[in-house]
C-alpha cells in the first residue's frame, strides 16, 4: 500500500491561517493537482475538522474521517468515519483492495501517520503567497524524518514538490 501525505502550503511555511480555513485560501492549480491525485488513488484519509471544513464530501473517491467519537457521525455512501490506528487503517483499505491512499491532514493525522512510519511519499504544493497563520502541516509532537525528494511539477505559479520519507 503505497501513502502519499498531500499538503499545501504557503512560501513561508504556512498551511493555514486557522482551523476553520484549511484550504479556502489555495489556487485553482492547487486543487486541480489534489484532484488528480487523489482521484488516482480513490481514497483520502482526513481528519474530522479537515472534513467539516469542505462542502461536500470529495466525489468518486472514499472519505475516511479519523475522529475519536466516530458513534457521534453517520457513516454513509463515500464516507467512513472511524477511530482505527493508522496502521489498522492502512490493513483495512488494503483489505478492501485499495493500492493507494492519500493522507489529506490536518495536523494530528499528518503527525499520526509520519510518526507511525506509514508515509510512502510527501508531496506539498506551493502557493505563491505569504500571510501569517497558526497552522503548520505537523503537530509539535512530530518525530523527524529524513526525505528524498523526488521530482517536481509546476502548474501555473504554482510548484509541487514530490518528496520520499525515508524509513
Amino acid at each position: 500500500m503505497k501513502t502519499i501525505l498531500l499538503a499545501v502550503q504557503t512560501v513561508n511555511g504556512i498551511f493555514s491561517v486557522d482551523r476553520n480555513s484549511i484550504t479556502s485560501w489555495s489556487s485553482k492549480e492547487d486543487k486541480v493537482y489534489y484532484k488528480r491525485i487523489t482521484k488516482e488513488s480513490g481514497a483520502v484519509i482526513m481528519g474530522r475538522i479537515t472534513f467539516e471544513t469542505l462542502k461536500e464530501p470529495l466525489r468518486d473517491r472514499l472519505n475516511i474521517v479519523m475522529t475519536r467519537n466516530p458513534e457521534k457521525y453517520d457513516s454513509k455512501g463515500n464516507v467512513l468515519f472511524t477511530d482505527m490506528s493508522p496502521k489498522d487503517l492502512i490493513s483495512y483499505l488494503s483489505d478492501k483492495g485499495f493500492g493507494e491512499v492519500v493522507i489529506s491532514g490536518g495536523q494530528t493525522v499528518n503527525t499520526l501517520f509520519l510518526n507511525s512510519n506509514l508515509v510512502d511519499e510527501i508531496h506539498l504544493s506551493i502557493e505563491p503567497k505569504i500571510f501569517y497563520g497558526k497552522i503548520n502541516m505537523f503537530s509539535e509532537n512530530v518525530r523527524e524524518k529524513s526525505l528524498t525528494f523526488e521530482r517536481c511539477e509546476k502548474s501555473g505559479n504554482n510548484i509541487f514538490l514530490i518528496y520520499e520519507v525515508k524509513k
